[in-house]
């Protein structure tokens, strides 16, 4: 859910702080104490929520259950995201569906994004400590002043050149890993939502992530993708239907990686 936009500047830094709380690791440097914050999407609707929410709530559901079923990509990235972390950045946040594998009292979290009601969401549900408005080609923060950086379904949103200068920015800012997710080749989606930073610019190759020196999984079924449905319940027994898909065919894109729907790609740095 990012692109291009403008942030203002504060203290040195650019972006628009929206939610500062107990434990935000704040651009400056300094640290605040741990505070609370809730763990993702919250199951059970409210008054005046679109039915697309209750959608989301239930793939976040489907998404926490994979976890642990082994070959999926969920349980790929919570078997290899680092124990001894701290702090966090989510880069495109969008509502809180990248807290669906990590624990969500063990760590700092600052999440991300361009599109301002995505943010409002986040701030309104206290989903990370943390909750700045800006722009993934511009962000505010200095060297290696998070543990983890994480990508998840931003880059194929950004065009190639800028995708590359991400990928080496997200580099200098983590002192021990950067992980992200991406289609498997190119994808078309416009704009929905309402948020034009949706549209896909950009497609990307697990050879191109292991050129950069990254740990590759392809994962899913690349035709498992389309099955979409507005009825809720159609909705769920589609989710239901593609996780299926996805962990059946776990061994077959391991062998055919071109079948893939996705790829995860993590890359850890030397610590002193």
């Amino acid at each position: 859910s990012l692109g291009s936009g403008r942030g203002e500047r504060h203290n040195g830094w650019r972006g628009t702080r929206l939610l500062e709380k107990a434990g935000s690791p704040h651009p400056s440097g300094k640290n605040f104490q741990q505070g609370e914050r809730k763990t993702g999407i919250p199951v059970g609707g409210k008054t005046g929520q679109m039915p697309e929410n209750l959608l989301e709530q239930m793939n976040l559901l489907l998404l926490k259950m994979a976890a642990f079923l082994p070959g999926t990509h969920v349980n790929f990235l919570r078997r290899n995201l680092l124990k001894e972390v701290r702090t966090i950045l989510d880069i495109g946040c969008g509502k809180g569906g990248s807290l669906f594998f990590i624990p969500a009292h063990k760590y700092l979290i600052t999440g991300i994004d361009i599109y301002l009601p995505y943010l409002k969401y986040c701030v309104k549900e206290e989903l990370y400590n943390n909750c700045i408005l800006c722009d993934a080609n511009y962000l505010p923060f200095k060297t290696k002043s998070f543990d983890v950086v994480l990508l998840l379904s931003v880059l194929e949103h950004l065009t190639k050149d800028e995708g590359i200068r991400l990928l080496r920015t997200t580099q200098d800012i983590a002192r021990k890993q950067v992980i992200l997710i991406t289609p498997n080749g190119m994808t078309v989606q416009e704009e929905h939502h309402g948020n034009p930073f949706q549209k896909h610019r950009s497609g990307w190759t697990p050879d191109e992530f292991k050129r950069l020196g990254y740990k590759v999984k392809v994962y899913g079924f690349r035709f498992a993708k389309g099955l979409r449905a507005v009825n809720p319940v159609k909705a769920f027994v589609f989710l239901l239907l593609r996780a299926f898909i996805y962990f059946i065919t776990a061994l077959i894109v391991v062998i055919f990686p071109t079948l893939g729907g996705g790829i995860v790609a993590i890359k850890e740095f030397q610590t002193q």
